[in-house]
């Protein structure tokens, strides 16, 4: 299991200087994660769509979150994947979130959209995509000039205007 941590803006999750690698199809996760919600667990998992078991049996990646504006970027291999799992600050319980699908294109940055995490009661949170390019471009332009210089971006999985709400599991 690989371990990413996101937290404000200006937290680097790989490095500038990173790159992919195409004899192992591989491919940067660009997203943006926005939550009012502190200290947040959030996991990916690669899907195979071509089974009925489709999760692998852990996570792609781990990321942690703090309230406010979280800039992810993560080198994974080419694929299908989901956000699958939310865990609260509190460790009691945890919210599934289901069907939120993306493809990540080998050998590009790929833009998945801004996904915003809202409480909307104890036992409840609120979810949806938006498609906040224009200003994630500024961000990931600053802290990745160089990565931005040599990948194309790709934003084909920007979701926009579904929200959708779940209850804990506990």
């Amino acid at each position: 299991m690989c371990m990413f941590t996101a937290t404000a803006c200006a937290t680097v999750n790989i490095k500038d200087s990173s790159s992919l690698s195409s004899k192992r199809s591989e491919a940067f996760l660009f997203a943006t994660i926005t939550t009012d919600i502190p200290n947040l667990t959030i996991n990916i998992y690669q899907r195979n769509r071509n089974t009925a078991n489709d999760f692998f049996s852990s996570a792609s990646a781990v990321i942690n979150l703090r309230s406010g504006h979280n800039l992810v970027m993560i080198k994974l291999p080419a694929g299908y994947y989901t956000f699958k799992y939310v865990y609260p600050e509190d460790a009691i319980g945890f919210f599934e979130l289901p069907d939120i699908i993306f493809k990540l294109a080998e050998n590009v940055i790929n833009y998945i959209g801004n996904l915003n995490i809202y409480k909307t009661t104890a036992d409840e949170i609120g979810y949806g995509f938006a498609d906040a390019y224009d200003t994630d471009y500024i961000f990931l332009e600053t802290i990745y000039p160089s990565l931005t210089k040599i990948y194309p971006i790709r934003k084909e999985n920007a979701e926009t205007g579904n929200l959708f709400a779940v209850k804990r599991i506990f």
